[in-house]
Order: C-alpha cells, then sequence, then structure tokens
C-alpha cells in the first residue's frame, strides 16, 4: 500500500513539474511577442485580359456567387 502512494505521489510531482515547464517555456519564447494582429484590406478578384499584340482587350471579372447561365451570352 505504501509503495502505490509512493508511486503516485511520484507521478502527480512529475506532472506537475511538466505543466510549470510547459508554462514557463511558453513565458520565456512568448515575451517578444506582443499583439501582432493587424486589419486586412478585403479580398478581391484579379481582372484577366486578352493579350493581341500590343493591346489588352476583353477585361474580364470573376464571380463569387452563383451566376445564371440564362444571362451570359454565347456564340
Amino acid at each position: 500500500m505504501k509503495k502505490k502512494i509512493n508511486v503516485l505521489v511520484r507521478i502527480l510531482v512529475m506532472a506537475a513539474i511538466f505543466v510549470i515547464t510547459i508554462y514557463l517555456v511558453n513565458i520565456f519564447q512568448n515575451r517578444s511577442y506582443k499583439n501582432l494582429a493587424a486589419e486586412m484590406k478585403d479580398a478581391e478578384l484579379p481582372l484577366a485580359y486578352v493579350c493581341y499584340g500590343d493591346s489588352l482587350l476583353n477585361c474580364m471579372h470573376g464571380y463569387t456567387g452563383e451566376v445564371d447561365l440564362t444571362l451570359l451570352r454565347t456564340l
């Protein structure tokens, strides 16, 4: 019985040392990092062009949602 209690105490001490070590390492490694979050601008879709010789033709915009195909012009 005494041996089981001794093993249990050792396990609890080692677990406490492990948790304290993780906490201290976290504080030590992150001490120079303050709040580095920054507001980003909204995402933009790129424009695509057809290159014909030296001219850029047919500026094409991307779609962000569902497109009704009956509204698109077909050849």
